[in-house]
Order: C-alpha cells, then sequence, then structure tokens
C-alpha cells in the first residue's frame, strides 16, 4: 500500500468515527455501511490468505511454495477459455500471484480474441499460457491444458529456462502412428510434453538427452538395428544418454532375432521374459474374460488404478531385486497363460502345474547401465533410466474411459523427460499431491462473503439498534 493510499485511508477512517458520534441516526446508519463497504473493498484490494481445508484444496504445497519463490522475474498468465473456464481458471492462478505483485493475470475469450488462438497454435480452446515478460523467443511460453499444482508449475519451469521437452517415438514401416492415439497425445500435451515420431533409419535426429518410447514389436532389419542401438548403445546411437520407455505386448508372440534380442537386454537388467500374457481370474476389467488385469499403485501420493490388456509376463531375477523397482503388480490370483489357444476359444482358466502363478510386475523402473567405447583405450559407464510398460495397447482410444490409463502414460514420460539440471527435475522431485478445484470450491467464498458475512452484520446491527435506540 502507497503513503498516499495511507492517508486517504486513515483520513476516511477519521471522517467515518466523527461522523458516527456527531451525526444523526439515518447519517449512522449510512456511514456504518460504507465502512463496511469499504472493509470489504480493502478485503478485496489487499487480501490475506488461510486454507483451513483438511485437504489443503485451495493451496500450494510447501514444496510448491518453495519452488515459486525461487522463481526470479515477471510471468504473465493468460487464462483461455469461456466465462466458468475462465473463472477456475483466474482462482487458481491467484494463489500463486497474491504474493507475487510482478505476476500478471489476463484472460482471453476464444470468441473475442480468435488472433490469440491462432498465435497459440493448438486446437484446445481452453487451459493456460504462461509468458516470461520481456522474453520475445516463443520457447519462453508454455501450455498447460490441465490445470494440476505440478502441472502449472512444470510449465513455469519450462517458460523460464526456455526449454521445450519432447519425446521421440520410433517408427518402423508397420508402426502405428502415434496420430492414431489421440487420447494418449492429449494427456502428453496437457502435460506439456511435444511428442514427435522418429524414423528407424535416423537415429541421428536424436539429442542427446531426448527419451524414446520403444514399441517393441517384430519390424523389418532396420528396424532391428534400430533397436540393437537403442539397447545395447552402439553405432550411430553410441552418444545418445537420454532415458527409455519400453512398451512390451503379450499378445504377439517375439521370435528370431526380435526375441533374443529382447530376451538379451532384460537378462542384462536383471529380468527375465517370458513368451506368454498375463491373465487374471478376479480383478478384471468387466467382460474382458480375464484378458484385460486391473491393477493400482500409489504415484506421488495419488492412487491410480489402471487396466493392461494382455501382458507380458516378466519376472525378476532372484538376487537382483533391490536393483529393479517395481512400480505396479499383478494380483495374487493372475497367472501367465501358457496355452494361447484357450485365448481363441475364449476360455481362460488356470491350470494347476501347467500354467505359471503370479504375481507378475506390469510396470518397472530401473537404470541401465551401459560400457562404452569413448576411444581406443578406455571406456565409460553411461546410466539411463529405463521404464518397462508390459502392455502396448492401455493407451488405446478404446480405453478412455479408464483415466488412470492415460494419467499414468503422460506421468511415465514426464518423469523420462526431467533432467537432473533442470527446474523441471526439481518439481518432479516434490513429494506433492496434484491440486485440483472443482467448481463447488469457489462457490463457498462467494455464499460466505455475499449472503452469510452480510446477514449476520444486518442481524447484530439490528440488534444493537433495538437494544441502544433509546440511549442514542
Amino acid at each position: 500500500m502507497s503513503s498516499q493510499e495511507q492517508i486517504a485511508l486513515g483520513a476516511f477512517f477519521l471522517f467515518c468515527a466523527l461522523a458516527f458520534f456527531l451525526g444523526k441516526r439515518f447519517l449512522k446508519f449510512f456511514l456504518f455501511f460504507l465502512c463496511l463497504f469499504l472493509v470489504n473493498w480493502i478485503a478485496h484490494r489487499w487480501p490475506v490468505w488461510k486454507d483451513f481445508s483438511y485437504a489443503q484444496l485451495s493451496s500450494f504445497s510447501p514444496e510448491g511454495e518453495k519452488f515459486l519463490k525461487k522463481i526470479k522475474g515477471p510471468l504473465k498468465f493468460y487464462c483461455v477459455g469461456h466465462l466458468e473456464q475462465r473463472k477456475e481458471c483466474v482462482g487458481f492462478v491467484e494463489m500463486m500471484t497474491r504474493s507475487r505483485p510482478d505476476w500478471a493475470i489476463e484472460e482471453i475469450d476464444p470468441d473475442l480474441r480468435p488472433d490469440f488462438i491462432l498465435s497459440w497454435g493448438k486446437q484446445n480452446t481452453q487451459g493456460l499460457q504462461i509468458e516470461v515478460l520481456g522474453a520475445s523467443h516463443q520457447k519462453n511460453r508454455a501450455n498447460v491444458f490441465h490445470l494440476t499444482e505440478k502441472n502449472v508449475l512444470r510449465a513455469i519451469a519450462r517458460a523460464v529456462e526456455g526449454k521445450e521437452y519432447r519425446v521421440w517415438y520410433l517408427t518402423g514401416d508397420n508402426t502405428p502412428s502415434f496420430e492414431t492415439f489421440s487420447y494418449a497425445l492429449q494427456s502428453l500435451e496437457a502435460a506439456g510434453i511435444s511428442l514427435q515420431e522418429l524414423s528407424a533409419d535416423k537415429l541421428s535426429l536424436l539429442g542427446e538427452k531426448d527419451p524414446v518410447i520403444l514399441l517393441y514389436q517384430e519390424e523389418g532389419e532396420t528396424f532391428l538395428k534400430a533397436v540393437r542401438d537403442l539397447l545395447l548403445g552402439i553405432e550411430s546411437a553410441n552418444l545418445w544418454k537420454g532415458n527409455l520407455v519400453l512398451l512390451l505386448s503379450g499378445h504377439k508372440p517375439l521370435k528370431g532375432d526380435f526375441l533374443f534380442l529382447l530376451k538379451q537386454f532384460l537378462d542384462s537388467q536383471g529380468i527375465d521374459y517370458l513368451p506368454y500374457f498375463v491373465a487374471e481370474e478376479s480383478w478384471h476389467l468387466k467382460g474382458s474374460k480375464g484378458t484385460v488385469p486391473l491393477a493400482s499403485l500409489e504415484w506421488e501420493g495419488q492412487k491410480i488404478t489402471w487396466a493392461i490388456p494382455l501382458p507380458a509376463s516378466l519376472m525378476i531375477k532372484k538376487g537382483k531385486e533391490k536393483l529393479v523397482e517395481v512400480l505396479s503388480w499383478s494380483s495374487e490370483k493372475s497367472w501367465a497363460e501358457t496355452t494361447p489357444n484357450e485365448l481363441k476359444e475364449g476360455i481362460l482358466k488356470y491350470q494347476h502345474l501347467q500354467d505359471i502363478p503370479g504375481p507378475f510386475p506390469l510396470l518397472l523402473k530401473t537404470q541401465m547401465n551401459i560400457e562404452r567405447n569413448t576411444n581406443q583405450d578406455s571406456q565409460n559407464i553411461l546410466k539411463r533410466s529405463l521404464f518397462i510398460m508390459t502392455s502396448s495397447q492401455f493407451f488405446l482410444d478404446q480405453y478412455q474411459h479408464i483415466k488412470g490409463n492415460f494419467d499414468l502414460f503422460s506421468r511415465v514420460i514426464l518423469e523420462a523427460v526431467s533432467q537432473e539440471d533442470s527446474l523441471d527435475y526439481a518439481v518432479a522431485s516434490l513429494e506433492s499431491t496434484d491440486l485440483t478445484l472443482e467448481q463447488h470450491h469457489y462457490k463457498i467464498p462467494f455464499h460466505l462473503s455475499v449472503w452469510l458475512l452480510p446477514s449476520l452484520l444486518i442481524a447484530i446491527s439490528f440488534w444493537i439498534y433495538k437494544r441502544y435506540r433509546f440511549i442514542l
């Protein structure tokens, strides 16, 4: 508050006090409500925030607040959408800007500002764009299409650093284009990740730390060579240091060189590959007859339930349990189906002494240690994160009604793109839950300020008037 504003407020309060004690009843009544209006305006102009909710739904986590304090310089937040969408966005952003007067908010109506939507370059007509003021380069902007605490903090980190986070998807002659996985693309876009397809004969386009999504399937010789380069680190991928997300499948048994290469690679990571798919007796998607097991896991304090169609069978080698982190398991009543004819007949049943009892890992994370020749005389060990997802079908559009599938997929890719030397990596390491504000959260302060508090003040005023009207 400036000195001029302080003098003006002090003079007004003095005038109210003198008028209240010296004026007539009508003037007192008028000035009383005028003072209430002034107090309300002060509360709106210089608000004091305190979140009393048990789940802290209306505030960022302590870790998030610490991260925001590290951000230097002015930012501008563009809330894009129609009226209700903009209100939700503005309410969310105000939780950050209340302690940062150099951060501004602007509302954008897509119907009135088509120029902004065109410059945005997105088909979405709602979301949040964060811009570093004073930076004209496009990389100093970041978009968020799903308002959660981590998504917004990641976007701020990307805008401040001026980096574009991307992930490559290796393609061959018969590999399905990722454009067909529209909901998976939307989940990545909502997390601020750009996905680009990479032809198997152009591994040289890989950035030094670019992560790669590998949908492991039988292709031609060119695809096999690219897969060997990514997994074993030879020839054209010799300088690549990015993380790898490996998508397997249990419904298409591998053979030949592809099977040998996969078993050789997984064996080096302490994992056994079984050429079967995992079936589930009790907890599976309704109508799937056990071919789409359900599983749940805790990720950053949030429980995620996902469906895994025909997952591949993996087992951790004895003595390697500490090296491989299993993020999600199948249930105790799952098994590896060794007779594929049962799948064709539509009758799956566990056969004792024939099928392999579970549980089995469905999502794994480990670290790849690859020895590489830097010159003729020395070697170095390259460490990269490896994520193994045992199904390559769980993010198909037909599973769009299972939110956990796409939530988990985007979270895995987000962790894969995070780099240790970036602000975004600091956000990824925060032990905080996502913050999601629903519409009814915004109605509570409205009813308190418009109905409850004024009614209470009027009742108190009427009581005071009835009690002291003869004295006054």
